[in-house]
């Protein structure tokens, strides 16, 4: 709903070295374009994944920091963010686990989102996706259930 926020989707897939990659080249673009003084170079650059069981993670998350593209990493999987839009939850859980939690909301969830479903839970969600991540840093989980995706809807809504 605002004007002046313009986002471009990468309809990147694969595992999160792949979409790493493709948002470091934007970053690059965009870093570029910057410097020529053009108007169309990005404020931010995110890449959004899950945790799953993929290879290379942890080197997909480093080349982001080194690169400074912002990351919303969902751990297991993108249906716990979604899942904290309707439920507050803490145990941890495998990717399965999550989707058969979100169908019990949601018996027709296939990676599509209803955005009527969830649109009325995403202040509760940020709140939990924070409570999660609070949770991991003190190390009473070792950061399964967690989302960063609020992190990305915050800087979208400032």
């Amino acid at each position: 709903r605002n004007p002046s926020l313009v986002i471009e989707v990468i309809e990147a897939a694969g595992v999160p070295k792949t979409l790493v990659d493709a948002a470091v080249e934007k970053k690059r673009d965009s870093d570029r374009r910057r410097r020529r003084h053009q108007e169309d170079a990005y404020d931010e650059v995110w890449a959004v994944f899950d945790r799953d069981e993929h290879p290379l993670f942890a080197e997909a998350c480093q080349k982001a920091l080194e690169n400074q593209v912002r990351l919303a990493v969902s751990n297991p999987s993108f249906e716990l963010w979604l899942l904290l839009h309707l439920q507050e939850h803490t145990a941890p859980l495998d990717r399965h686990q999550a989707r058969r939690s979100l169908s019990a909301h949601d018996p027709t969830y296939d990676k599509h989102v209803d955005f009527e479903l969830y649109a009325p839970g995403l202040d509760a969600a940020c709140a939990r996706a924070r409570e999660l991540d609070r949770r991991a840093r003190e190390g009473k989980t070792d950061g399964n259930p967690t989302t960063r995706v609020h992190e990305l809807v915050e800087s979208l809504r400032t």
